[in-house]
């Protein structure tokens, strides 16, 4: 027993330090992003053939945009990290974990800051922005949903290859886009109203795309786990 449990302990640590040393380098890439986007915000603002808005303002016309980021750096870090992960003693289920962590952190940070970007442009205009809590809420589930079907696609690529990894695309990315397009406000909710969905309210509008979200990143630990470690230039 005491021998499993020591194990566990230094796996445990070791995804604790692959997840810290992962949102280091992810925190100087989404900090750049972030400024350049509120720099396009405000180009766009001042335009004079900006597109017409509606009160949530010009921040919210780019709210997919985090959340192709957060698919796209989630997905990279599948191919780039896998076999030095395991080479340095992860198993390809602890490095699953590192997903998740670097997922749900990813997806929260990002939240407080899209909440930071709203309450600025509704301070800057002298209107009235939505309730921070459910914003911050909103923007983090579709976060971790875009995040967690980036590691999937990212997993399928790896173990499958290009032809199944485009094939499945409807699976692997698809629960995270049709998730915004029921659920999330902005021109993405008025698709899902266009196609004739039913309106969601409540905790259901954040539920449905952290439920996405977990089953994304179930599915990458299963794809994963018995996947053939690529060594680089391989």
């Amino acid at each position: 027993m005491t021998t499993v449990a020591l194990s566990r302990s230094r796996s445990g640590s070791r995804v604790l330090r692959a997840s810290a040393q992962l949102l280091r380098r992810h925190a100087v890439a989404w900090a750049w992003y972030w400024v350049l986007l509120a720099a396009v915000v405000v180009v766009m603002a001042r335009t004079p053939l900006r597109v017409e808005v509606d009160a949530a303002g010009m921040w919210s016309t780019v709210d997919s945009a985090p959340r192709w980021f957060a698919f796209a750096m989630l997905l990279s870090l599948v191919p780039s990290g896998l076999a030095a992960h395991v080479a340095n003693g992860l198993t390809r289920r602890a490095f699953a974990d590192v997903l998740v962590a670097v997922a749900v952190v990813t997806a929260l940070a990002g939240g407080v800051a899209w909440a930071v970007g709203a309450a600025v442009e509704a301070a800057v205009t002298d209107t009235t922005g939505r309730p921070v809590l459910p914003l911050i809420l909103e923007a983090a589930a579709h976060l971790a949903a875009y995040g967690a079907a980036g590691t999937l696609v990212g997993a399928v690529y790896y173990r499958a290859g290009a032809w199944w990894g485009t094939l499945t695309l409807p699976l692997t990315v698809g629960p995270a886009v049709a998730a915004e397009t029921w659920v999330a406000s902005g021109w993405q909710g008025e698709v899902g109203a266009a196609l004739g969905w039913p309106s969601l309210t409540g905790p259901a509008t954040t539920l449905l795309p952290v439920g996405v979200a977990a089953l994304l990143l179930l599915a990458t630990r299963m794809v994963l786990s018995r996947a053939a470690i690529h060594r680089p230039g391989s």
